[in-house]
C-alpha cells in the first residue's frame, strides 16, 4: 500500500466527520460530537453477552451465520474470480471479522456494530447464492429468506409490544 493510497484513506475516515463537525459547528451543539468520541472510548465487560436481548441475540446468529456461510464459500471458490473482485470480498471479510471480535469484546456497541455486520455479510452470502445452483443451496436460499422474514416479523412484534 503506498502513502497515496493510506493518505487517502484516512481521508475517507476524517471526511464525513468534518461535515458532521461544521453542522454541529453552525447549530452550536459540539458536545454531541465530543460525545460521540467518549462513547466510543467506554470499555464494558468483555464477552458479557447477558446484556444483549433475545431479539439481538436472534439477529447476531443470523448475521454471523450468513456472514460464515459467503466466507467459507468465498474461501472455496476464490479462484474463480477476478484479482479485483477478490479484494473487495477480502476487504468484506476483514471488516467482518474485526467488527465480530470487538462485538464480542465489547458487546455494548451492539447497535453500531449490527449495522457493520449486515453491510459485510450482505455481499458474502450474496456471492454464495448468485454463484450456486445446486439443490442443497437452493433449500439453504428459502430457509435463510424465510428465516431473514420471521426474524423482521419478530423483532416488529418486539418493537411494538415494548413501545407502548
Amino acid at each position: 500500500m503506498s502513502l497515496r493510497n493510506f493518505v487517502a484513506s484516512l481521508l475517507g475516515i476524517i471526511l464525513p466527520y468534518w461535515f458532521y463537525t461544521a453542522y454541529l459547528a453552525m447549530r452550536g451543539d459540539l458536545m454531541t460530537f465530543i460525545d460521540h468520541f467518549c462513547e466510543l472510548a467506554v470499555f464494558g465487560n468483555p464477552f458479557d453477552l447477558t446484556i444483549l436481548t433475545p431479539n439481538r441475540i436472534i439477529l447476531l446468529v443470523y448475521v454471523l451465520l450468513c456472514g460464515l456461510i459467503g466466507i467459507i464459500h468465498f474461501l472455496d471458490q476464490k479462484r474463480s474470480d477476478s484479482i479485483r473482485t477478490r479484494l473487495f470480498y477480502q476487504v468484506f471479510i476483514n471488516i467482518f471479522l474485526i467488527a465480530t471480535a470487538f462485538l464480542f469484546l465489547q458487546p455494548q456497541h451492539y447497535d453500531a456494530l449490527i449495522g457493520v455486520l449486515i453491510v459485510a455479510a450482505a455481499p458474502l452470502i450474496a456471492h454464495f447464492f448468485a454463484l450456486t445452483h445446486g439443490r442443497i443451496t437452493n433449500w439453504m436460499f428459502k430457509i435463510l429468506s424465510v428465516s431473514a422474514i420471521l426474524i423482521t416479523l419478530y423483532n416488529l412484534w418486539i418493537f411494538l409490544h415494548t413501545s407502548f
